[in-house]
Order: structure tokens, then C-alpha cells, then sequence
């Protein structure tokens, strides 16, 4: 039957009563059409048709398919504040997720499943702007390679990545919609390959991988995911895991791109829930599994990975280390994907590949898994030796990007605390950093130190054991947390004395680097996008604090921020630069941090980059301050403009090496080592390289 004739007989039906076309209806089995002169679609809603605005949160579902998660879908729905949920596929039903989401699990305005066939379809501006205005997004199951060429550039994955980026609304899928979830995914554009035949082969044409052109999702720029993960996709036991072909589409990422790959796999009746701040929950029936999988280290490469031979990953059997959390229905197992390390209620695991032969055994991975014991009031972890000694120590701070940390930067504190006791300060999580630190260099102890409330924070044995640190390492997690927790504290006033009167390192990853600065990016409210930022210097979501929490020196009129390169960051740093001319008429200074990189200032002013092959940006106002050296514009509700005939900030760019090799010095601001200088400037809320 022809698409016109389709049309034809369709109006005819609606015409005559027989099909509905008002979308004013609560039948889950109703049909709409939405036509702009060239599109017929499949459609079908449940609930109310009047948009509704609610507050959400954003977030993201990867469900491994098979039976849906009851316990994911409710807290999508959650999130979404009960308002508009939309159903998006390529092919199938119209109608079978309305009455399940809105009868069955309830507490939305609306369920409306939107069947996308053709680039036309997904080029509708009239579905467009429905899932513009949706509080949730589910992609159904299907076939990936259908999502991909029919939605990939086009208006599908611009509303898409609205809602994710500006929005913050959350989204999910199973099977196919949580393919494409990550950064980096298969395609399955050739059809589908299993694990023996891509452990065989890691450049068999079944491979076919995409990256960074589709979806933006928080924390899943360098993942690949799969699912169906040991319950489908094959015939027999071996062909139904899906461990070796993910891991093959690791190695490929490693081989091809030199990314710092991750991956996430997830069994059937399984769903992994990562919130805002980058937290996972993994849902599911008490026995199903969800799999998070990192490099060992930063130097944990393939060392066969060719086209026509297979795949060897060994390291000695520890190539991969794997969290492996079994789903609940209330999500008690969880793990951070912001430091890749800290989790509850898993067992780490490692994976190595020999010639195409894949195992997969007990091991570690660097996380916590014992349960936390309580001390005094508070939650600590230690390792070695609990007698407090004293070593003489050496000043210094350390910035790193967040991402994979950054060993000689963890050995580089180490060595300056004179082999004393490292203490680990976080808001959330458990002790993934102990057993990490000791294994680097010798030290007499390390201890972690839950100081999730004010209350903790002013707790006197907590600030004694901080004072008798000869190092401390703040973790990610949310800087906001810090802040609200350990601001005008005895924490903060310990931090205070060691850095300043004691004289040891004080650094932190991620949230831990964000508020090393006199300014800091607190993140109050969300986490502020570059595009936000640029668009408008006082969204509400730029929050920053200054002159009232940490105090080291290098440090005066300063900002960091992390995770520089996952997503671009330069536009909001610019932006909280701009903000410090404009508002406090001085000249600012900052330094962005790319993932697994770290900066390590001395006593004496000179920073060392650490890393393997991303970058540290130390950036400054270009010229000394003025009035007219100040944003060209800079004002609430319009884009930046900070031109200075594009030399409005001078940035000099260095790469990390092991050694350290490439510097800066902050104290002159004034001369480094094997960078590059550039300047950095918004051209009315363009932002520039020059």
C-alpha cells in the first residue's frame, strides 16, 4: 500500500469518526496524525493532551532490555516531576508503553509513544516540538542501525540533546535505545556481531562503531555500552555473553583513538539510573547484573589488536578491572561514574583476553566495597598504620581533571608528605581511594573521612585528624556538597592551617579541584553548560563563590574547572572570568584541567602537568585591568561579548607527560614550559580560538 494511499484512507477513517484525530483523549489505542504538508505519522497517547510544565531533573536509563524495570521507569518518572512522557521507536507498536507508564505505574500528566520511520518523520518540526516539551524520554527497543540513519542529524537528536543539556530532563532506553546512549556506540549498521566472532577478528566489518555525533549524555562522552549482556544475543551460552565483543569495541577505541574508554553493560531485567551529579542505581529483580569497566590503568593498552588475528588484552590478566553490582528493586547497588572507583554493593572483577580467549575472574579494581565502619559520629576507612606520626613535609596543590586519576600526580603528593599519613575527604561514596593511594609509594597511612553534614565537619576528632595529615586528597563528586558541608567550618579551618601553617599538598579531582581556587564554580543549583554560560553570563546556574573558603597561596583571584575537554568547558570558564572583571574590577586568572591530567603547583609558584595526552589550560585576562578592558558586554539575559579583537583572555596550553616535563609558573604568570599560546574570547556569545 503507497504512502498516499496510506493518507488517502486515513482521512477517510477520521472523516468519518472511526479513527480519532483530536489528541483530547485518555485512549491508549487512539491514533493521531501530525501532518506540516509532507509527513504521516504513528502515534498514540495516553492521558491528557494539554503540555504541561514541571520541574525536572535530568538523568539517564540504560536498561539492558528483555523485561522492563518496573523500579527505572518510576524514577524517570520522578524525576520528570509527573509531567509529559514520550515513547520514542523506529518500528512497532504505537500504544504498548502508554497504558504500562500511565495506567500501570501512573503519575504522569501524559504517556505518548511517537513511532519515527523516515528522516522525514524525524525532520517533522511538529514532533519536534513534542518531544521538546517532554518531561521524559524512552527510546524502545529495535534495531540501532534504524535510530541512527534516521535520526542522526536531524530534528530527533537536536530535541534530543536539548533536553538533555538544556532542559535536564530524563532519558532513557532498552536494547537498541540504550545502544546509543553513550558517547562513543555500535552501530550494528551491517547487522549484528558476537563475541567470538569480534574476539576473532577486532576489525571484522560487523564492528562498526560511531562516535561523539549523536547523543550528549552527563558522564557517557567515552562510553560504549551494551546490553542483552549475558542473557541474549546468540545461541548457545558462549555466543549469548556479550562481555567479548564489548570488550573488543574497547580495545578498538583504545587502539584507534587513544581514548580512556569506558563501559557499562547490563544485563536483561536490568536498568543502571545515573542522576545529575553522575551517580548510578542499578535497578533490577535480585538476580540480573550491571557491569561498569575501566582500563586497569592509563597504560593498560591491546597488545594484539589487528585486523585478521585475534584480540589479545592481557597485562599480566588484570587488562580491564570490573564493578560488577547486582540490581535491586530499591537500587541499593550503586557506583560513581565521575571518579569511575567508588561503589556499594558490587564485587570487582578483571578481564584479560589471550589470543582471542576471554576471562573473566575475581580481581580489584581500586574500589570499596567493605561496608563502612563508624567511628565517633562519623564514617572513616583506613588503611595501614592508625598511630599518628609527624614527617616533614612539603607545600603544594594539586588540580586534576577528573576522569582516570593521574599516578605520578599521586605519587608527586606522596613524596612531598615525607611518607606520612594521606587523608581522603568526600561528601559521598566509600574508600575506593585507599587501597589506590598505598599501593602507589610508602606511606605510614590512609584514611577516608566521610563528611557528609555540617555537623560532621565541626566535629572535633574530624578536624584533629585532618590537622595531622602530611597530605590531603579532596574527591569528585559535587562541589556543592564542599560547600554547603565544609564551608565556615573546623574542616575548612584545618585545610586552612595545613596548606598555610603546616606547609603540605592539598589537592582534589574534579569537585575536589573546583574549589581549590579563591573563586570557585560552586554549582549551587546545576551544573552550568558552556553553551548556558556563554549565552547568558548570569544564568542562575552560574554560581560563584570567592574569598570565603579555601586559601592557598598561587591562588588570589582565581578559578579552576575540570573535566575540561568531557564536556568543552572553555566557554564557561571564560565566562566565570568575565564575571570576575565585571563584577569585582579585577584582573582574573584561571586554569582548566582536562580529564586525566593533573597540575601540580610546588612552594614555589611552578606547576608541573602530569597526564598522557590531554592538556592543562592556564589562562588570564590579556591585558592589565581597566575599564576598558573589561567584557565588551557582560549583563543578565545577553550573550557575552568579550572581543578585545579576539585577545580578550591569553591561555598557554600544556600537555601532560609522566615525567612532568611540560610547566608553568603561576607565580610570575609569565613563562612556561613546551606549551602553546593562544587567546580565547566570545564574539557576542560566540566562543573563539585566536
Amino acid at each position: 500500500m503507497g504512502r498516499n494511499y496510506k493518507n488517502y484512507l486515513l482521512a477517510l477513517l477520521v472523516a468519518s469518526g472511526l479513527v480519532a484525530c483530536n489528541k483530547e483523549t485518555s485512549d491508549p489505542n487512539a491514533l493521531s496524525v501530525l501532518d506540516d504538508n509532507r509527513t504521516e505519522l504513528q502515534s498514540a497517547i495516553s492521558g491528557s493532551a494539554t503540555d504541561v510544565t514541571t520541574t525536572t531533573t535530568g538523568g539517564t536509563v540504560l536498561m539492558g532490555g528483555g523485561t522492563d524495570v518496573d523500579a527505572a521507569f518510576r524514577w524517570m518518572i520522578q524525576k520528570s516531576g509527573g509531567g509529559d512522557f514520550v515513547i520514542l521507536r523506529s518500528a512497532g507498536s504505537a500504544t504498548s508503553y502508554n497504558s504500562y507508564v500511565f495506567t500501570d505505574l501512573g503519575g504522569v500528566n501524559s504517556c505518548e509513544t511517537l513511532v519515527i520511520e523516515t528522516v522525514a518523520d524525524a525532520n517533522n518540526a511538529t514532533i519536534e516540538a513534542k518531544i521538546r516539551a517532554a518531561e521524559a524520554v524512552f527510546i524502545a527497543g529495535g534495531d540501532q542501525a534504524a535510530y541512527t540513519a534516521l535520526w542522526k542529524d536531524t530534528k530527533v537528536e537536536a530535541a534530543l540533546n536539548y533536553l538533555i543539556s538544556t532542559k535536564k530532563v530524563p532519558i532513557g532506553g532498552t536494547s537498541a535505545g540504550c545502544a546509543i546512549q553513550g558517547g562513543l556506540y555500535y552501530t550494528a549498521a551491517n547487522g549484528t556481531i558476537r563475541s567470538p566472532q569480534a574476539l576473532a577478528n577486532p576489525y571484522n566489518s560487523l564492528i562498526t562503531i560511531n562516535r561523539n555525533d549523536f547523543l550528549a549524555n552527563p558522564y557517557l562522552d567515552k562510553v560504549i555500552t551494551d546490553t542483552h549482556y549475558a542473557t541474549g544475543g546468540g545461541t548457545t551460552p558462549a555466543e549469548a555473553d556479550r562481555k567479548g565483543r564489548h570488550v573488543t569495541f574497547m580495545a578498538r577505541m583504545v587502539k584507534d583513538f587513544a581514548i580512556d574508554v569506558k563501559g557499562i553493560g547490563v544485563d536483561e531485567k536490568t536498568a543502571v539510573a545515573v542522576d545529575a551529579n553522575g551517580t548510578v542505581k542499578v535497578f533490577g529483580d535480585g538476580l540480573a547484573k550491571a557491569y561498569f569497566i575501566k582500563r586497569s590503568s592509563t597504560t593498560s593498552n591491546p597488545e594484539t589488536c589487528v585486523s585478521g588475528s585475534p584480540l589479545t588484552w592481557n597485562q599480566g590478566g588484570n587488562a580491564l578491572n570490573v564493578y560488577e553490582v547486582t540490581g535491586t528493586t530499591t537500587g541499593t547497588g550503586t557506583f560513581s561514574l565521575v571518579d569511575w572507583t567508588t561503589g556499594s554493593g558490587g564485587t570487582w572483577k578483571n578481564i584479560s583476553v589471550a589470543n582471542g580467549t576471554i576471562t573473566y575472574a575475581a580481581g580489584t579494581g581500586g574500589g570499596g566495597t567493605t561496608p563502612p565502619p563508624s567511628t565517633g559520629g562519623y564514617t572513616s576507612w583506613i588503611v595501614g598504620d592508625p598511630a599518628d606520626v609527624t614527617r616533614t613535609t612539603t607545600a603544594g596543590t594539586i588540580l586534576m581533571g577528573g576522569g582516570t586519576d593521574v599516578n605520578a600526580a599521586m605519587q608527586w603528593m606522596i613524596g612531598k608528605s615525607g611518607g606520612g599519613d594521606i587523608v581522603v575527604l568526600r561528601a559521598t561514596g566509600t574508600d575506593g581511594y585507599n587501597s589506590y593511594i598505598n599501593g602507589l609509594g610508602t606511606v605510614n597511612s590512609v584514611e577516608t573521612i566521610l563528611i557528609d553534614s555540617r555537623t560532621v565537619a565541626n566535629l572535633t576528632e574530624v578536624e584533629t585528624k585532618i590537622r595531622n595529615a602530611e597530605a590531603v586528597f579532596i574527591a569528585g563528586g559535587d562541589q556543592w556538597n564542599y560547600v554547603n558541608f565544609w564551608k565556615d567550618t573546623k574542616v575548612e579551618d584545618a585545610l586552612n592551617y595545613l596548606r598555610n601553617t603546616k606547609g603540605v599538598v592539598i589537592g582534589g579531582t574534579s569537585a575536589g579541584c573546583a574549589i581549590q581556587g579563591k573563586y570557585y564554580y560552586s554549582a549551587q543549583n546545576s551544573s552550568v553548560t558552556s553553551a548556558n554560560a556563554i549565552a547568558n553570563p548570569y544564568n542562575a546556574d552560574v554560581t560563584i563563590g570567592k574569598n570565603d573558603f579555601l586559601s592557598q597561596p598561587f591562588m588570589q583571584d582565581l578559578i579552576t574547572d575540570t573535566h575540561f575537554n568531557n564536556p568543552d568547558r572553555r566557554g564557561r570558564l571564560l565566562t566565570f572570568m568575565a564575571r570576575m572583571s565585571q563584577d569585582d574590577n579585577i584582573r582574573p586568572y584561571g586554569i582548566g584541567v582536562e580529564e586525566a591530567t593533573a597540575v601540580c603547583i610546588d612552594q614555589n609558584g611552578l606547576a608541573k602537568v602530569f597526564g598522557s595526552a590531554n592538556s592543562a589550560y592556564f589562562m588570564r585576562q590579556a591585558l592589565v585591568q581597566s575599564t576598558t578592558n573589561k567584557p565588551e558586554r557582560c549583563v543578565s539575559g545577553s550573550s557575552l561579548d568579550w572581543y578585545k579583537s579576539k585577545q580578550a583572555v591569553s591561555v598557554y596550553k600544556v600537555q601532560g607527560t609522566s615525567t612532568g616535563a611540560n610547566s608553568f609558573n603561576v607565580s610570575t604568570w609569565g613563562s612556561g614550559v613546551g606549551g602553546t599560546s593562544l587567546f580565547f574570547y566570545s564574539d557576542r556569545g560566540v566562543f573563539g580560538t585566536f
